[in-house]
């Protein structure tokens, strides 16, 4: 038997710059990729994430859109 519940979040971050400083600071892998960036790479990608979330700024905040599922599942004996 498998359920699957659509969850809508919101992640709200301070803007303009919360998205990319979460990734920085708290994604360990990302995080690692980022640091990995020269200093004008990492610029142009803090630039261009925060151009990507223009869209969600309210005042001094990020107001994103978080839509996963909670998929659980229970498994059978074999016959």
């Amino acid at each position: 038997d498998v359920t699957i519940i659509p969850v809508v979040q919101t992640w709200r971050l301070p803007a303009p710059n919360g998205l990319f400083l979460a990734f920085l600071d708290g994604a360990v892998r990302t995080a690692a990729l980022l640091r990995a960036q020269t200093p004008d790479a990492l610029a142009r990608i803090r630039s261009a994430v925060r151009e990507a979330t223009a869209e969600y700024r309210e005042g001094d905040e990020l107001i994103v859109p978080m839509r996963s599922m909670v998929v659980s599942g229970t498994k059978r004996k074999a016959m």
